[in-house]
């Protein structure tokens, strides 16, 4: 499962020509916008409302091909429960970032799209409320079935939505977080309303708004 995530980075990127892509792709370098929102994420916090995480690897060249300025590639675990999500959250110009979903990276790693998309809020801990996708995939091993729900949601100024078309509703932005969590279901028909995955997005979303975006921004 961490490995489909960490791959959905590294699909081909369309490219379009002419000076205007040029300055849109930092083809004379990275703007200082993009490499300022890139080494946020370092303040993203390793422990969240108990949450504890440790650090997991993308391939460096993966990371290169999919044109990622910067990640945060974590397992949280919450102690008092057992429950456990992968969270791939990553930053870079809004065309590579937007061009791919887990709906094209989880069936091209073998696994089976067991429910169809659904956009819903989210409530968290601060009192907002953000738009999230999720759909759930199982795939079949040697030693049985593994099912995954994965939620994701894009934003460039805190507010975290699923626009029908991202690239286009992101073009003008000088860069793009995406993020997304995932989590192992105990069998594929598990009801979303007790997934502890709901509880971490909770407590998570205020905090990564609080270090990715500067007031005002």
């Amino acid at each position: 499962m961490r490995a489909v995530l960490a791959a959905c980075f590294a699909l081909g990127v369309i490219v379009v020509g002419g000076v205007c892509h040029g300055v849109l792709s930092d083809r004379w370098g990275r703007s200082e916008a993009l490499s300022t929102a890139a080494a946020r994420l370092a303040n993203v916090p390793t422990e969240i409302g108990g949450w504890r995480s440790r650090d997991l690897e993308i391939n460096p060249a993966a990371a290169e091909q999919a044109e990622l300025a910067g990640h945060v590639f974590r397992s949280y675990e919450n102690p008092a429960t057992g429950a456990e999500v992968t969270v791939l959250l990553v930053c870079g110009r809004p065309g590579p970032i937007s061009a791919h979903s887990p709906l094209v990276c989880f069936p091209g790693a073998g696994f089976v799209q067991t429910s169809p998309p659904v956009t819903s809020r989210i409530d968290s801990s601060a009192g907002e409320e953000w738009e999230f996708a999720r759909s759930g995939f199982t795939k079949e091993t040697p030693v049985g079935q593994t099912h995954v729900r994965i939620f994701w949601s894009l934003s460039a100024d805190g507010n975290w939505s699923v626009p029908r078309n991202p690239r286009l509703h992101f073009a003008t932005n000088k860069y793009l977080y995406k993020v997304y969590v995932t989590r192992e279901l105990n069998h594929a028909d598990e009801a979303i309303k007790d997934d502890p995955a709901l509880d971490f997005l909770a407590g998570f979303l205020p905090e990564i708004n609080r270090v990715l975006f500067a007031p005002g921004e």
